[in-house]
């Protein structure tokens, strides 16, 4: 029997034709066995995959995951345009349930888990720099999602919210910290300049505190152009991080006691070379954490020692660990990779993550300098003080925009997706393990999608005796009897035409 007419055996035998199945929205199934991560979510598929990139510009975090009492999981993403889904997971990252959460406003800005209640922040433009558009809203939810209350900000000299970087929020004392960014009404030469903004709402009634929008200086916590914000508190002092590209041109570091953001103490530890306003510093910030008595920073740079608008991309992007003293009195930096000018290889911006006083993993993934692809991750532990504790170790666990957590049972997780539902990663950083390419089972040809392609593919391995490489064989084996046959392939075009709900 040749293959078309095997083909056309196992089509008849799944009643209906083959449907491709969706890559854009809806729901998809993947199935690993493997130490590090879980991919049998079926959750919503999206592609955050390398989305915490903020080379130059810092961006809207799109992705979050947090951990109720209890050790479920709660994944929240924004879908432009659509909504917001809202996905619990079990400890064993089970997808249990799903909703959608109304976007308000014509813009999202972020997502921030509080101790008490969840909020979201929205925003609408204003290019006709109005008083009495409402450039901001806070938006109060119930821990089970249930709309409370909000706080609408007018008048706040925004043109555009959240342009050209991020937002992100702590909360501490019964107050809300919210550090993002805007395009600010005109000025006398005619442009709409950047700069960062900070508010201070109170929880209880939802109230703004504090206000931080309008045009000042470094020394009551304003950055222009500001291309990426960080907000953490200790419970005694907020502390934000700014990449400015003029006033200042580099790295900003301030604290200021909860009851006043314009009192500030700061820093300024690393300058950009260039000239004032020149948006390329060729450096990226990928987290802020707060340990000891330090603020650690982890960004990606040229050296910018001597560097000017003719050669600020005449070396390579090294990763650095920046600490400075809470109080601002000191700081150091420190270079952990040793990339080369004209080298094959080149670090994405980290992910920073805070697993005790005195232990901080960082993550960045690779790409080669040619062809701009995905090579490897590296994972180490520091302590407080920026010295290495665990060196870099080499994984194929990827990143995302989803800051990862230290969750209740000591592991570190954060999730991606690449044209798929989510892949639940989870790292001991007592002991960072190998963790190997996710499996996709039935894309076997690891398009990002399952569709009759695969089946034919199984069909021709079966038949024609055609090689699969490991990752493949796995993918195959849908029945998981390890071996790839024709069974492998009509279960796939069952699926397909939703015969089965999952491979």
């Amino acid at each position: 029997m040749n293959i078309k007419k095997i083909m056309a055996f196992l089509l008849s035998l799944t009643i209906c034709a083959a449907v491709p199945f969706s890559s854009h929205k809806g729901y998809m199934n993947l199935d690993v066995q493997a130490s590090g991560y879980s991919a049998d979510t079926f959750g919503m598929t999206s592609s955050n995959i390398s989305a915490n990139s903020s080379y130059n510009y810092g961006s809207v975090i799109k992705s979050y995951l947090y951990e109720d009492s209890e050790g479920t999981l709660t994944r929240v993403e924004y879908f432009p345009d659509d909504c917001i889904t809202v996905e619990q997971y079990t400890s064993t990252n089970k997808l249990i349930s799903s909703k959608s959460i109304d976007i308000e406003l014509t813009r999202f800005g972020g997502f921030f888990c509080g101790s008490d209640y969840n909020y979201l922040v929205f925003g609408n433009p204003n290019t006709d720099e109005k008083a009495d558009v409402e450039c901001l809203r806070v938006v109060k939810y119930t821990k089970d999602w249930e709309r409370v209350s909000q706080c609408s900000l007018y008048d706040i000299n925004t043109y555009m919210p959240f342009t050209h970087g991020s937002l992100r929020m702590t909360e501490a004392d019964g107050k809300l910290y919210i550090h993002t960014c805007h395009t600010m009404y005109k000025s006398s030469d005619g442009y709409n300049h950047q700069a960062n903004m900070t508010f201070a709402i109170n929880e209880a009634d939802m109230t703004a505190t504090e206000k931080r929008y309008e045009v000042s200086n470094i020394s009551t916590g304003y950055s222009s152009h500001s291309f990426n914000q960080f907000i953490d508190t200790d419970g005694q002092y907020i502390y934000r991080v700014d990449h400015g590209d003029a006033y200042p041109r580099g790295i900003a570091v301030t604290r200021s006691p909860l009851d006043s953001l314009s009192n500030v103490d700061f820093t300024v530890p690393l300058e950009f070379g260039g000239s004032i306003g020149n948006n390329s510093t060729n450096a990226g910030i990928g987290g802020l954490a707060l340990a000891g008595d330090n603020c650690i920073i982890g960004y990606i740079s040229v050296n910018q020692e001597g560097a000017s608008d003719t050669n600020l991309e005449d070396s390579a992007n090294n990763l650095y660990i920046m600490t400075v003293k809470k109080d601002m009195s000191d700081y150091s930096i420190k270079k952990i990779t040793d990339y080369t000018e004209g080298g094959a290889y080149y670090p994405n911006t980290p992910q920073v993550v805070k697993c005790g006083e005195n232990k901080i993993l960082v993550m960045w993934e690779e790409f080669n300098n040619e062809t701009y692809e995905y090579q490897r991750t590296y994972m180490m532990t520091v302590d407080s003080e920026g010295n290495t504790i665990t060196p870099p170790k080499e994984t194929r666990a990827r990143l995302s925009d989803c800051q990862p957590f230290l969750s209740s049972d000591g592991l570190v997780k954060w999730y991606v997706t690449n044209n798929s539902s989510p892949c639940m990663y989870f790292v001991n950083p007592d002991s960072l393990p190998d963790i190997e390419d996710p499996v996709s089972i039935g894309d076997v040809n690891g398009d990002g999608q399952i569709t009759a392609e695969d089946a034919l593919a199984i069909l021709q391995s079966v038949t024609q005796d055609s090689s699969f490489n490991a990752s493949q064989i796995k993918s195959a084996d849908i029945d998981g009897d390890g071996q790839v046959t024709t069974m492998d392939a009509l279960m796939v075009l069952q699926y397909i035409v939703g015969l089965r709900d999952k491979l």
